[in-house]
C-alpha cells in the first residue's frame, strides 16, 4: 500500500515540477518547485529513500531563502555569494549524511546544479540546467524502483526539450528583427 501511495504522490509532485518548466515568472516557478518538492518528499520516505526526503526538504529551504533573498535585498552581490555557497555546503553535508549509493550522490549533484541555475536569475539557463539535473535526479528515483515517478520524470525531459526549442525559435526570430532593423 505504501508503494502505490508513493506513486500517487510522486505523480503529484510531477505535475507541480511539470509546471515549473511551463510557466512565466520566477516566482510562480518557484512556488510550484516547493509543491513538488513537498510531494516528493513524502513519495520518498515512503518509500525509504533519506537522501530523496532530504535533498527534497533542502530544495523546500532554499526556495523560501530564495524567495525571502529576491524580496529583502538590495543588489548585494557579496549577500549572493555567501547564501549560494551555505545552499551548496548543505547540499555537499545531507548527501553525505543520507548517504544510500552511488545514485544518493547523482541526486546530490543534481541539487548542486539546480542551485547555481536557480539562482543566476536567466530562465534559459535554468531550463537547460533542469534539463541536466532531471536525467540525473531519474537514476536515483529508478534506484528506489519509483518507476511511475522515473516515467513523469522522462515527461519533464521532453517537456523541458520542447520549451527550449520555442525558446530557441524565439531567439532566432528576435534576431531577425534585429538584421532587418539593422
Amino acid at each position: 500500500m505504501n508503494y502505490i501511495i508513493s506513486q500517487v504522490l510522486a505523480v503529484i509532485s510531477y505535475i507541480f515540477l511539470a509546471l515549473t518548466f511551463i510557466v512565466k515568472g520566477r516566482y510562480k516557478l518557484l512556488f510550484f518547485k516547493m509543491f513538488s518538492a513537498g510531494f516528493i518528499s513524502l513519495s520518498y520516505l515512503l518509500l525509504q529513500g533519506y537522501t530523496g526526503v532530504a535533498i527534497n526538504l533542502f530544495v523546500i529551504f532554499r526556495t523560501i531563502v530564495i524567495l525571502l533573498a529576491n524580496k529583502y535585498q538590495q543588489k548585494n552581490k557579496i549577500l549572493d555569494y555567501i547564501i549560494i555557497i551555505v545552499l551548496s555546503l548543505l547540499v555537499i553535508l545531507i548527501t553525505i549524511f543520507t548517504y544510500e549509493s552511488l545514485f544518493s550522490i547523482l541526486l546530490g549533484l543534481s541539487s548542486f546544479i539546480t542551485n547555481f541555475a536557480l539562482w543566476q536569475k536567466n530562465v534559459l539557463v535554468y531550463r537547460i540546467l533542469g534539463l541536466v539535473s532531471t536525467v540525473l535526479s531519474i537514476t536515483y528515483t529508478i534506484f528506489k524502483t519509483s518507476y511511475l515517478a522515473a516515467i513523469c520524470q522522462g515527461i519533464i525531459i521532453i517537456c523541458i526539450v520542447v520549451k527550449l526549442v520555442l525558446i530557441i525559435i524565439d531567439i532566432k526570430k528576435q534576431k531577425k528583427v534585429e538584421e532587418n532593423i539593422a
